[in-house]
């Protein structure tokens, strides 16, 4: 079955580093701060941040289909209206947010960078990159020790650019991670229970395929939300099913125009599979 799961971080911070300007105070931490910042301020202080994401929910049976970070552009300086290249690589090391500083900055694997550009027209929203690579890892498993968002100084990209991002303490607009997988279909004990998020934007008509497999009826219903989070009853989608029944729910989001669909189900007590095809 195909499902989609949000994370916020666990941890964040941003560093500076003033080493390369002889300063006295060569590396600050900032953790428990409402910004990250990345890149290179007008006095040549450099400035890298460093999330990661408790994804441990996720089976490790499951096949990672796609995984896009998104942070939200809150602020950008640069001196000219070009782009800013920024790096994100996955960590090999452990960080604490409460005792990281730039002189013991994790280390990072140097063949999972991966670059990204931003300009001014992508402040005030997010931008999303994709780490499914690296979410196949940690999804079986491997260490996670989080991700590094740098400046591009492997292009040799010493310019000034400094780019602020929302941090998770942020009250709104945090950092968060979409992972959109498929596992094993699973048996479901139904009181009142809603199957996890499926994204469905791209979607014209799908279905739920549902098996009542208890002694007692089962009531489901189809919701769909524009953000994953809040969920509205889609009107005359109720279906009951008794004892052993299978049916079919469909959805036309030609017509509903939806992002994220689910099942909400309602029983006294009573287990149940649900399939979803497009």
């Amino acid at each position: 079955m195909e499902r989609v799961k949000f994370f916020y971080p666990v941890e964040d911070a941003y560093i500076q580093d003033n080493a390369n300007l002889g300063s006295v105070e060569a590396a600050v931490r900032y953790e428990g701060t409402s910004l990250l910042m990345v890149g290179v301020d007008n006095v040549g202080k450099s400035y890298s941040s460093i999330v990661r994401f408790d994804i441990s929910e996720i089976p490790v049976n499951s096949t990672i289909k796609y995984a896009e970070v998104s942070l939200f552009l809150s602020n950008i300086a640069l001196k000219d209206n070009s782009k800013k290249q920024l790096v994100t690589a996955r960590l090999t090391e452990p960080f604490k947010e409460t005792t990281l500083n730039s002189l013991e900055a994790p280390a990072f694997e140097k063949d999972s960078e991966k670059i990204i550009n931003v300009g001014y027209k992508d402040v005030k929203n997010y931008i999303g990159m994709d780490i499914t690579e690296y979410v196949k890892k940690w999804s079986k498993r491997e260490p996670n020790y989080g991700e590094i968002f740098t400046p591009c100084f492997l292009l040799k990209s010493h310019d000034s650019g400094l780019l602020t991002f929302n941090s998770k303490e942020n009250d709104i607009n945090k950092p968060i991670l979409a992972i959109f997988y498929e596992d094993e279909e699973e048996i479901i004990y139904v009181e009142e229970k809603a199957t996890e998020p499926i994204y469905i934007q791209d979607l014209k008509s799908y279905s739920y395929y549902l098996k009542n497999l208890g002694t007692n009826n089962l009531q489901a219903t189809l919701q769909i939300s524009s953000n994953g989070y809040d969920f509205i009853d889609v009107s005359d989608s109720i279906i009951h099913l008794i004892m052993n029944e299978t049916k079919v729910m469909g959805g036309n989001n030609e017509k509903l125009h939806a992002k994220y669909s689910r099942i909400a189900l309602k029983s006294i007590g009573t287990k149940c599979t649900v399939s979803f095809q497009y």
